[in-house]
């Protein structure tokens, strides 16, 4: 067996002990619920083009805005489905230390799309319920949409790669998604949703340049504003906020935070991708109010990431006079703050959507569910995702009560 194939099978069989034991001890319940959920009286064609709808909408012509809000969502649930496997899709110790060794970036970087591509099994369901619809809707005559979807589909295991790498490659494999899916929609060629998707995957998997890599790198001095500025004349809490700001939000780390900006900017995508769809206004609401969740998690973790920064300091701290207890308040109050900003697009669409003023209820609801999950995770990385679970749960209640 080759190289490829036996890290391929390791890594296949270490995402197999760490996530598929329940799924195969209670395979028997597996199956009755996907029987469950699946129609009986709806004849299995349409069940098939019911389920790859999606897609086929996003590679018609004539709505652009919709395909880019739709695949937009494709890409949330992506993510979504790729973080809360992040643990088993590491490889556990043994692979990162495998990783520290001289092994081609290109082997490394060919098994983590293979296992992804596995585990995106579920998600990859609708492009083959596309790709069958297309086949029998016209058979030979719609190959050009047939190779679009196959383009499409690849990009789940791309960009989810490049999410958890945190690799600003993935700016170049967006614009070549959402480019061509807008100009494939007005244009109404498939082909340039192919040839765009297929510039953008080759940006973003393109070995660094060589000539680039030896080149002696120029220090340059980041302008900061004045509130971001460390000074002996502050108070320490000052400076501890400074030091949380421009470590999450430096401009070294501005890539890193497309996940972020993704939920900020999700809805206002789902509020047009609902009004186009004519979705009841209590079923939109609802579902603006799920988009609390994801922007809770996210700036949640950045707890985990602020917790890291401070533990070589913590002696430079105590010299200092600096309690734990002050680092946290000052960490918690960052991030809230970044809540209030982050949150106004969420509140600006269902303020449109209630025309209501108690949709201003997002900031101090979702203020407490952040600060409780951002407590949860200062305290420790397992354990704990059921309870923040359970507190995004009840904020979700609470404001879809409010708003109703």
């Amino acid at each position: 067996m080759s190289v490829y194939g036996s890290l391929f099978w390791w890594r296949l069989h270490y995402f197999a002990m760490a996530t598929l034991q329940l799924l195969v001890r209670r395979w028997q319940a597996s199956v009755f619920l996907l029987l469950m959920a699946s129609p009986a009286m709806m004849p299995l064609v349409e069940q098939i083009h019911l389920l790859g709808a999606p897609v086929l909408t996003m590679v018609e012509p004539g709505h652009p805005r919709l395909s880019v809000s739709l695949w937009m969502l494709m890409l949330t649930v992506a993510w979504s489905w790729s973080a809360l496997q992040a643990s088993a899709l590491t490889g556990g110790a043994a692979w990162q230390h495998l990783l520290s060794m001289p092994l081609p970036s290109g082997l490394t970087r060919r098994v983590d799309l293979a296992i992804l591509a596995v585990t995106d099994v579920p998600l990859l369901l609708t492009f083959g319920a596309a790709l069958v619809s297309l086949v029998i809707a016209g058979g030979w005559r719609q190959v050009p949409a047939a190779i679009a979807v196959v383009a499409l589909a690849s990009q789940l295991p791309l960009t989810q790669m490049l999410a958890l790498q945190r690799s600003p490659r993935l700016i170049a494999c967006l614009a070549g998604n959402f480019i061509g899916l807008a100009a494939a929609a007005v244009a109404g060629s498939p082909w340039l949703l192919v040839a765009s998707i297929a510039i953008g995957s080759a940006a973003s998997l393109a070995p660094p340049s060589t000539l680039r890599a030896q080149r002696p790198r120029q220090r340059v001095v980041p302008l900061l504003l004045p509130a971001l500025r460390l000074s002996a004349q502050r108070r320490p809490a000052a400076n501890l906020a400074a030091v949380d700001l421009r470590f999450l939000f430096g401009a070294r780390r501005l890539s890193q935070h497309l996940g972020l900006l993704l939920c900020v900017l999700l809805p206002l995508v789902l509020h047009v991708f609902l009004t186009d769809a004519g979705v009841r206004p209590a079923v939109a609401r609802f579902a603006l109010i799920l988009l609390l969740v994801p922007l809770v998690f996210h700036l949640a973790g950045l707890a985990f990431d602020l917790r890291l920064q401070h533990v070589p300091m913590m002696r430079l701290y105590a010299a200092l006079d600096v309690r734990p207890r002050l680092v946290r308040s000052v960490d918690l109050l960052v991030l809230e703050t970044a809540y209030v900003v982050f949150s106004l697009p969420l509140v600006a669409t269902l303020c449109i959507r209630t025309a209501s003023a108690r949709a201003l209820l997002v900031i101090p609801v979702g203020m407490l569910a952040l600060g409780a999950c951002a407590w949860l995770n200062h305290r420790g990385d397992s354990g704990v995702f059921m309870p923040k679970l359970f507190v995004l749960a009840l904020a979700c209640a609470a404001l879809t009560q409010a708003l109703a």
